[in-house]
């Protein structure tokens, strides 16, 4: 299966309004019924542990690993700054950053040299030649499905700790 019908089958079962308690809709037509058995019993299992690049603005250290961030702009701009911030808004990492499409690798030290405690970082992208904000672009995190998660609002992955909608998701690595 491909990674363009396996978007398109979670679409229909987000569609479905699959609940976390297993319950379905009693109005369902058995394709769907049969839809919803297939994806939960072979491919959505199979998407865990899977590593995947996905939409965030946020990623989660865990106080040892390496996080890896992709970002891209709409345009190119050869002088950017990165922040780093804490779940209380305080900056604790800021780099200068170029290029269209670029991957940035965040050991965890601050900028005083220390290692930050585990926990959820959030990005910002500014442009130092007007000290603004770069609304134009897209952060991606990289990491491994911990697992999926159905509500009301829709299918969600937790990736590393950070919990994402589905339709955030770029790329599955098979």
């Amino acid at each position: 299966m491909d990674n363009l019908s396996f978007a398109d089958l979670l679409i229909k079962l987000h569609n479905l309004k699959y609940f976390a308690t297993s319950k379905f809709d009693y109005d369902l037509d058995d394709e769907h019924i049969l839809l919803s058995q297939s994806l939960s019993n072979s491919a959505i299992s199979g998407l865990i542990g899977k590593e995947v690049i996905a939409k965030s603005k946020s990623i989660f250290f865990d106080g040892l690993k390496k996080c890896e961030v992709y970002f891209e702009t709409t345009e190119t701009l050869t002088n950017l700054e990165i922040y780093l911030s804490d779940s209380k808004g305080n900056i604790v990492f800021s780099s200068k950053i170029s290029s269209k499409l670029m991957k940035f690798v965040w050991d965890g030290i601050d900028n005083l040299g220390k290692k930050v405690s585990a926990g959820e970082y959030f990005f910002t992208i500014y442009n130092p030649e007007n000290h603004k904000e770069i609304y134009n672009c897209v952060i991606y995190i990289i990491g491994r499905i911990k697992k999926m998660i159905f509500s009301k609002q829709g299918v969600f992955f937790n990736i590393n700790n950070i919990i994402v909608p589905y339709d955030s998701v770029k790329e599955i690595r098979i």
